[in-house]
C-alpha cells in the first residue's frame, strides 16, 4: 500500500493512541497474575497483537472488546509455534516468560526482518539463570526453542547495549525463579523503558529492588490480578506533533497523562530546541508554531523519537546532531541510513554515522518516491514531512504503519491533511 502526500493545513485535536509499550507490558504481567486481570484503553495493532495472541497460546484466557480482560497465572507450552510477527517487544518478552510455560517446548519465531534482529543477549542470560533457550537456525537470532523448565535464579550479566528489551523480559521471567535473582546490565540504552517494565511489575504486585549495579528480583512471586489503564503513547504523539508543526498548524494532542511513567515525554523538550512551540497542558499539548532551528541532541534513553525529531532537523537551516542512536540501527530497519538515504532524496544533507544522524537542513522538494523501509516509525515521519512540501510526494509501502498506529493516517486525514492512500 503507497499513499501520496500533498502540502496541508492542518487544525484541530486529536487524541494519543494508547501506549504501544504499556500494552505490551500490562498483557505479559497480566498473564502472569493469579486471577482475572483488566487491561483498560489497550494499544490494539500489530505488533500488541501479536502480543496478545502468544499469551493466549500460552494459556492466558483472555476476553478482548474495548477493554481486554486476562484470566492468568499458569503458563503452559503451546501446541503450535508463538509468531511474534514484526515485533521485538514481542519476541524479547514471550522467550523469556516462555521458560515458565510447562509442558515441553515453546518454538518462538517472527517476521523476516524480525528474525534478523538480535535475541543472543536474552538467550545467553536465560541459560545463566539456568533456563534452557536455544537458537536453531543463525546463533543469537529467531527462531528460538525454549524449555519450560523455569529458572533456576542466580546472577547473570545482560548485553543491553542494542536494547533495553532484553533486561525487560529478564525483569519480568525472574519473578518466577526458584531463587533470587540478580541483573547487572552493560551498556544499558534505552533505561526510561525498564522503568515502564518496573512499574507494570509493581502494579501487579511484583518487587524488583533497584541497586546502583543493576536490579534485584526476589524469587517465587505471587503476581496479583489488578486493572490497568494504558495511558496515551508519547512516541506516536510526537509523530502527531511533527506533522503539526511541519505544517505550521495549530493542532491539540490529547490523552497524554504522566501517571505512568513515559521516557518519550522528552519529546517536547526536543522539539522545544528543534523551534517548535508546544503548550503543554494537563493531559494535552498544543503544537503552535514552528520556527526551524538545528540543534544537537542525545537520543541514548529515547531512540524512538529519532524518526520524528529528524524530519524536523531536515526543515531547519544548519546542522543538526542526532546522537546516542546505534541502537536504532538494529530496529524494523536500519533507521539511521534510512532516514539518511530518504532525507537525501528530499534535498536535505543527512549522513549516516556509527552513533549519529547528522543533517543540514534548509528548503526542500516535493516530487520524490520515498520508501517506508517497512518500518511503521519511517513511514509516519515521511508523511509528516511531506504534508509540508510543495509538490505531491509518493511514499511506498505505508501499510507498515498498521504495526504500531493503525489509524494513522485517518487521524491526519480528520485534521486536514490531503493523502491518497494507493492499495
Amino acid at each position: 500500500m503507497d499513499a501520496v502526500v500533498h502540502r496541508s493545513k492542518l487544525s484541530g485535536s486529536v487524541k494519543a493512541p494508547p501506549s504501544k509499550s504499556y500494552t505490551h507490558r500490562a498483557l505479559v504481567l497480566a498473564s502472569m497474575a493469579a486471577g482475572e486481570s483488566e487491561v483498560m484503553n489497550p494499544l490494539y495493532c500489530r505488533d500488541t497483537e501479536a502480543t496478545l495472541q502468544c499469551c493466549m497460546k500460552l494459556g492466558a484466557r483472555v476476553t478482548a472488546a474495548e477493554d481486554i480482560t486476562v484470566l492468568g497465572g499458569r503458563l503452559r507450552a503451546p501446541c503450535s509455534m508463538l509468531d511474534a510477527k514484526s515485533s521485538g517487544t514481542t519476541a524479547r518478552l514471550i522467550t523469556a516468560v516462555a521458560s515458565h510455560a510447562a509442558g515441553g517446548f515453546t518454538l518462538v519465531t517472527g517476521s523476516r526482518s524480525l528474525r534478523k534482529r538480535p535475541m543472543g543477549p536474552l538467550l545467553l542470560a536465560i541459560r545463566d539463570l539456568g533456563g534452557r533457550a536455544w537458537s536453531i537456525g543463525e546463533e543469537g537470532k529467531l527462531p528460538v526453542v525454549v524449555e519450560g523448565c523455569g529458572l533456576a535464579g542466580g546472577e547473570a550479566e545482560v548485553d543491553s547495549r542494542l536494547s533495553s528489551q532484553f533486561l525487560s523480559a529478564l525483569l519480568a521471567t525472574s519473578l518466577w525463579a526458584r531463587r533470587e535473582v540478580r541483573l547487572k546490565p552493560v551498556g544499558l540504552v534505552s533505561k526510561p523503558y525498564v522503568e515502564m517494565t518496573v512499574h507494570v511489575v509493581r502494579w501487579f504486585g511484583g518487587c524488583i529492588e533497584e541497586r546502583s549495579w543493576g536490579y534485584v528480583v526476589p524469587p517465587e512471586q505471587l503476581l496479583k490480578p489488578a486493572g490497568f489503564r494504558v495511558p496515551g503513547d508519547f512516541s506516536l504523539a510526537a509523530l502527531l506533533a511533527a506533522a503539526a508543526a511541519l505544517t505550521e498548524s495549530r493542532v491539540e494532542v490529547k490523552g497524554l497523562s504522566l501517571a505512568h511513567p513515559q521516557g518519550d515525554s522528552a519529546f517536547i523538550q526536543c522539539f522545544r530546541e528543534l523551534g517548535v512551540d508546544i503548550e503543554c497542558r494537563e493531559e494535552s499539548i498544543v503544537v503552535q508554531g514552528f520556527s526551524p532551528r538545528a540543534a544537537r541532541l542525545n537520543l541514548r534513553d529515547t531512540p524512538d523519537l529519532l524518526p520524528a525529531l529528524a524530519v524536523l532537523a531536515a526543515k531547519a537551516p544548519g546542522r543538526t546532531v542526532l546522537e546516542g542512536v546505534k541502537h536504532t540501527r538494529v530496529k524494523e530497519s536500519d533507521r539511521v541510513v534510512a532516514l539518511a538515504s530518504e532525507l537525501s532524496k528530499l534535498g536535505a544533507e543527512a549522513h549516516a554515522e556509527e552513533d549519529r544522524l547528522v543533517i543540514e537542513g534548509g528548503e526542500l522538494r516535493g516530487g520524490s518516491t520515498l520508501s517506508s523501509w517497512g518500518d511503521h516509525r519511517i513511514a509516519m515521519a515521511l508523511v509528516a514531512l511531506a504534508l509540508s512540501l510543495d509538490e505531491p510526494t509518493l511514499i511506498r509501502g505505508v501499510e507498515c504503519i498498521a504495526d504500531s498506529y493503525p489509524s494513522f493516517l485517518k487521524d491526519v486525514m480528520r485534521l486536514g491533511g490531503r493523502i491518497e492512500v494507493v492499495r
